[in-house]
């Protein structure tokens, strides 16, 4: 028996040995290995632990946003309503990205005619009162989705078919639905789907191929649209608008832009409350009962309750007890400070500067509200605009002017001229307010005269139309002409004028200069 467990463990005929020296390497303890490590920061000890506790092995974003997504939109909507900062803050921002008149569209292509029918067919689908089934224009629908993205973090809207509702010269057909995200919910049936996930389902290269979104309950349809059957309707991405903000790769969902501040303006809501009820009380000119003797009072009933003081009276106390006013250390010398740097946190999440958080400037210097505003806000509205409105803006004015294609009129002509070969969509918005406009003015001088811009895009910024403005000062020049009085500054008469008089100027100044020479 030995023999053959010894040739079992034998090794190319040689006999295995064991030998006391080659032992094997003892684990090494746990502290160690910690240390060995290449970051500290992946290290856990008693001082961090409560810290870094709850945050366990790092897992996909698809998968936080199922366990966590619903609970974080309730908390974010609830705390939108409730803290007036949160509330203001979602206006002003939603108003300085949409600017006064909202987007402009500019299209650029060698057929003017075409370029003009275009921008007139989406300026009647933009402003149309129906442009959302429930009654909301284009820019009413934007400055929503805004405020929406800091509770919700999803864009959803179905394309709906109205032709048969709309009047009979309407040209584009389609109208948006605008869809609670919360909506988007797996079937049962799905519920163990690989490509399935948040009620999208999608391909293997990660690309949407059907919306899953819960038809409202049959009883509680009329007045709670909180409630959703367990019914569905698939939705192809040709009839679903879904618009988020993607930060992890294989992404399907948004999330609200209020996660990353939720706790803290909670936390910041709730002590403004107690520091409310503290100088309340102290206001109140609230007294507090002790006693240094407990001796004196053993043989009494225990004093718990509180004594009503009249103005300008006192009254007694229980024997023993000394009364001393609460002092009126509420709010702090620093309470204002310390709001404000939580307020500023609110803001940097969406590059706001603390004077548009507050509305006021009043702390603010002249130099640093035109860096803050004209320069760091500014850009922060730009990038968001690009990356968020910009493109659902584009997936609707192509929808646009696919519906206008196929239209004709009466006579049976197109609605839209034949498409050039190259056509581009750009939208412009409304600067938020200059705080030196001089210079703005200035800026947009040298652009034009550096090629850099054209006159339509400053005035799409302006909220403008290159066509009307053209238009209006040839009939002010008109005017001005049949009166008998100068035309308007910037063109050719005024433009010729001032350079004669700058001419008459120089040669006036050279006579000047000869004279004192000779002189």
């Amino acid at each position: 028996m030995f023999e053959r467990f010894k040739k079992a463990f034998s090794k190319k005929g040689n006999s295995w040995r064991y030998d006391p020296q080659q032992r094997p390497r003892p684990e090494m303890p746990k502290q160690d290995r910690m240390k060995m490590r290449r970051w500290d920061s992946a290290e856990t000890n008693r001082l961090n632990e409560k810290t870094w506790g709850k945050v366990g092995n790092a897992q996909t974003i698809n998968r936080d946003l199922y366990e966590q997504r619903s609970t974080l939109v309730a908390r974010c909507r609830h705390e939108r309503y409730n803290n007036p900062m949160l509330e203001g803050l979602c206006e002003t921002y939603s108003i300085d990205v949409i600017g006064g008149g909202g987007p402009s569209l500019v299209v650029e292509s060698e057929s003017e005619e075409y370029n003009k029918a275009l921008k007139d067919l989406w300026s009647d689908f933009w402003h149309a009162s129906n442009m959302e089934v429930s009654g909301l224009t284009g820019n009413q629908l934007l400055q929503r989705l805004i405020i929406q993205d800091f509770t919700d973090g999803d864009w959803c809207q179905q394309f709906v078919d109205l032709s048969n509702e709309l009047p009979g010269d309407s040209v584009v057909n389609f109208r948006l639905l605008d869809i609670d995200p919360e909506r988007l919910k797996t079937p049962f049936h799905l519920a163990g789907d690989y490509y399935t996930a948040l009620g999208i389902k999608r391909d293997r290269l990660g690309r949407a191929v059907q919306y899953f979104v819960a038809e409202p309950s049959d009883q509680f349809a009329n007045w709670d649209q909180s409630l959703y059957s367990h019914e569905h309707i698939a939705l192809t991405p040709s009839e679903f608008l879904h618009n988020f903000y993607s930060r992890e790769p294989a992404q399907v969902r948004g999330f609200p832009r209020f996660a990353s501040i939720l706790q803290e303006m909670a936390d910041l809501r709730d002590f403004d409350a107690q520091v409310l009820d503290a100088a309340r009380a102290a206001a109140n000119n609230s007294f507090l009962l002790w006693t240094e003797i407990p001796e004196m009072v053993d043989g009494m009933e225990a004093f718990t309750g509180t004594i009503d003081l009249e103005r300008q009276t006192a009254k007694a106390i229980p024997p023993g007890y000394k009364a001393t006013q609460m002092n009126p250390a509420n709010p702090a010398a620093n309470y204002v400070e310390y709001r404000h740097e939580r307020m500023r946190a609110a803001g940097r999440i969406i590059h706001m500067p603390l004077l548009a958080v507050l509305l006021s400037a009043e702390d603010s210097n002249f130099s640093q509200s035109r860096i803050d505003l004209n320069v760091m806000y500014e850009r922060g509205l730009n990038q968001y605009r690009q990356q968020r409105v910009v493109p659902w803006l584009n997936r609707l004015v192509r929808e646009v002017e696919k519906e206008g294609r196929l239209a004709t009129d009466v006579g049976g002509q197109f609605v839209l001229p034949p498409r050039p070969n190259r056509v581009s969509f750009s939208f412009y918005f409304d600067p938020i307010g200059q705080a030196n406009p001089k210079d703005y003015v200035a800026a947009q001088d040298v652009r034009l005269r550096l090629g850099l811009t054209t006159y339509e895009r400053e005035l799409a910024k302006e909220n403008l139309r290159e066509d009307d403005v053209i238009q209006s000062r040839k009939r002010t020049n008109d005017k001005l002409k049949a009166a008998g009085l100068d035309p308007l500054p910037g063109t050719k008469d005024v433009e010729n004028s001032k350079a004669k008089q700058q001419t008459e100027e120089s040669k006036e100044n050279a006579t000047n200069e000869t004279k004192e020479i000779d002189a």
